[in-house]
């Protein structure tokens, strides 16, 4: 059951898209790219220090 709420809520944000702070809306995919792009840098950052 909860698994299922899960996916529809994932299914309602990949259609509607979320909105930004500046009132802009980003489709999830974006919010995805930068959240896997700071992931990235802070993973090279250690690696580096």
């Amino acid at each position: 059951m909860v698994r299922i709420s899960i996916q529809r809520g994932i299914k309602s944000l990949l259609n509607k898209g979320i909105i930004d702070k500046n009132g802009e809306k980003i489709g999830i995919n974006d919010v995805f790219l930068k959240l896997w792009l700071i992931k990235k840098m802070s993973y090279s950052i250690r690696q580096n220090f």
